[in-house]
């Protein structure tokens, strides 16, 4: 290691930092990101691109960090309920693993959980919210009038911790070991909403943010999801991951326009799974693993001028 490091930092890494079709993405990203009209679906970026060679070099010191406390495997607020025209209830007949690394990559967002009475841009897929629960993303919602549940995460539906023997192929590709990660709380519901309030520091400079959301509640690679912050859509993605071969880091950043909400104090971070609108009944896409939300922070790397 010590014989390549020179060649990985004063070579390959500065190569890549200054490299004209390298520059003005970092410089975007450094200089603040703001909301994107269409969020991207993996979160990956020409920041985390650089930190690779600064890995492979041994240093760790710009690694994404757990931020918030252990919300991971926290304890969260939850409610779950069906859909009367919900996919996952239709027949799985003839039921075939989907081999297919297409499927949309980029919707135009706007909340699809809405009030009671409202259409889904959707047409294969309509939610609607019960009755109270329209506000159930903002801080001062009652859960507990509404009648919700507190469970640890992650949330998901009750499964083998074995991969089933008629599918164990699919262990040779690296997102799905045979010994799978098995939910602490159990939900069987088509549209999970779960939040929790947490105390956080301030933001830092010189550091960037972002929400994790990996797995998801149904037996499938990745669903639709939608995160808010103190009330605030924050991302919505109503497609859901059909490459399973690929696997990305879903969730959102922290845009410039939202640090303010993470100020020092408490902050309230809700949730909500649902069925995703590239799904096709009879088609069966592996599980990676139950739905867990979690905060990151990453110490900007040195990036000279």
């Amino acid at each position: 290691m010590d014989a390549i490091k020179p060649m990985l930092l004063d070579g390959m890494f500065e190569k890549f930092v200054n490299n004209p079709k390298t520059t003005p993405a970092l410089l975007t990203c450094i200089n603040g990101m703001a909301k994107p009209a269409i969020s991207p679906e993996f979160l990956d970026d020409v920041i985390d691109d650089a930190v690779a060679y600064l890995q492979v070099a041994g240093i760790d010191a710009y690694d994404w960090k757990p931020f918030g406390g252990n919300i991971k495997e926290g304890t969260w607020e939850y409610a779950g309920f069906d859909l009367p025209n919900s996919p996952y209830k239709a027949s799985s007949a003839g039921a075939s693993v989907v081999n297919d690394e297409g499927g949309d990559s980029a919707v135009e967002e706007q909340p699809i959980v809405k009030t009671k009475g409202a259409q889904d841009a959707s047409p294969s897929l309509q939610i609607t919210l019960p009755s109270a629960m329209e506000n159930w993303f903002m801080p001062a919602f009652d859960t507990k009038t509404a009648g919700w549940q507190r469970g640890a995460a992650p949330f998901g539906v009750q499964m083998d911790e074995m991969v089933p023997t008629n599918i164990a192929w699919i262990a040779k590709y690296p997102p799905y070991p045979l010994k799978r990660t098995l939910a602490k709380t159990i939900i069987d519901n088509d549209v999970l909403l779960m939040r929790k309030t947490i105390d956080v520091p301030p933001l830092k400079d010189g550091y960037r943010y972002r929400i994790r959301l990996d797995g998801s509640v149904h037996d499938n690679s990745g669903e639709g999801y939608a995160i808010y912050v103190n009330g605030r859509l924050l991302v919505e993605q109503k497609s859901g991951v059909t490459g399973w071969r690929k696997q990305g880091v879903r969730g959102s950043h922290v845009w410039t326009d939202f640090r303010d909400e993470f100020n020092g104090g408490t902050v309230t971070i809700a949730v909500v799974n649902f069925p995703m609108n590239n799904w096709t009944p009879g088609h069966f896409i592996p599980a990676v693993g139950p739905l867990s939300v979690w905060v990151e922070e990453m110490k900007l790397p040195p990036l000279g001028n």
